[in-house]
């Protein structure tokens, strides 16, 4: 990528920011284990100066599920969690008015065919901050029932991440944080990322916006965080750190000398389960599969009140691209791709 290729990309996300009224972006480009662009464009609030820069922090939402994911596998790893095993083998307090609940296996959970409904209220303004918001959701899906019979087909469900993240937290005896913050986060010395916000530094910190009623551009007087849906969905990380989550999955599990998961665990985790119905993709555990410029693509989109992102890596050519964007309406997904065939280009 020269230096025509990037001023070409600049010239594209400028005119998608002003079209589509964006107040910031952030985007990363790793290719062959280096990171060869990074920038920020805009501002992190509306009415303020303060630039969008690689280092500045924003929600990443689902995104978060990969980190689950690759969590899930390393206890796989170690022969501390089996994917064919049921939740309450983890959970025995774990129950639903729909007695099928007893069979969805972990391998459901993580590929999105539990059955699982999803979260219809996140209640961002009524967020919970103590250690034990988890548990107490997971508790209260007793009443739910399921909308499928558990492994017959997608259904996205964020519920099933939560559930994944209190596994976690019950096998290895720690919050779901610290486990993933001692596990990944550190040893990826991604350490501008958390998935407690109140360890964000606050004036390092996007601020999410949406639209009103007359589509003006406003800050969300909701920030999207509740520790209840950690799991799913309260990554707060920056492009460069990103970087160094390419990295490693592009690495099949290791970076820096350090390895996070065995090569051979990448060929389980991302074999596609099912195909999800009109979408031109499959779901694998914890990634979604798919194709571009006829090339396999593997990755996650995130979206929650005020913010959006897109991350995606081809692990046949070395390519991956971060995308971040402090609006729920921005094309993050639009210029990934972009960013993708411009890394392409020799």
């Amino acid at each position: 990528m020269n230096n025509l290729h990037i001023e070409e990309l600049e010239d594209y996300i400028k005119k998608e920011m002003f079209y589509k009224d964006m107040p910031g972006i952030g985007i990363s480009i790793t290719k062959h284990d280096q990171i060869i662009y990074a920038k920020g464009f805009g501002v992190t609030k509306v009415d303020t100066n303060q630039p969008v820069t690689p280092k500045t922090i924003f929600h990443m939402a689902s995104i978060t599920k990969t980190f689950v994911s690759m969590a899930i596998m390393q206890l796989w790893e170690l022969n501390k969690i089996d994917l064919s095993a049921s939740i309450t083998e983890y959970l025995p307090y774990f129950k639903m008015k729909d007695m099928r609940y007893k069979k969805i296996t972990i391998r459901q959970l993580l590929s999105h065919t539990s059955g699982m409904p999803d979260c219809e209220d996140y209640e961002w303004e009524r967020a919970e901050y103590d250690a034990d918001a988890l548990e107490r959701y997971v508790i209260s899906l007793a009443d739910m029932v399921l909308l499928d019979e558990p492994g017959l087909e997608f259904k996205y469900s964020n519920i099933a991440y939560e559930i994944l993240g209190d596994i976690i937290a019950k096998v290895t005896g720690k919050e779901f944080e610290d486990y993933v913050c001692c596990n990944i986060l550190q040893p990826l010395n991604m350490f501008d990322s958390t998935l407690l916000l109140q360890n964000t530094k606050p004036e390092a910190l996007a601020r999410p916006h949406v639209k009103n009623e007359e589509k003006k551009v406003v800050g969300s007087k909701i920030f999207p965080y509740n520790r209840k849906h950690g799991p799913s969905s309260t990554l707060y990380s920056n492009v460069l750190d990103m970087s160094r989550w390419a990295r490693v999955n592009l690495n099949r599990g290791e970076l820096d000398s350090k390895r996070l998961l065995k090569s051979s665990t990448y060929d389980l985790m991302w074999s596609p389960i099912v195909a999800i119905p009109g979408e031109g993709q499959e779901v694998a555990l914890g990634w979604f599969v798919g194709n571009l410029s006829g090339l396999k693509l593997l990755g996650h989109e995130g979206c929650d009140i005020g913010f959006r992102s897109s991350f995606g890596i081809l692990p046949d050519v070395n390519v991956a691209v971060t995308v971040v964007a402090n609006a729920n309406y921005a094309s993050t997904k639009k210029i990934m791709h972009e960013a993708i065939n411009m890394a392409l280009k020799d």
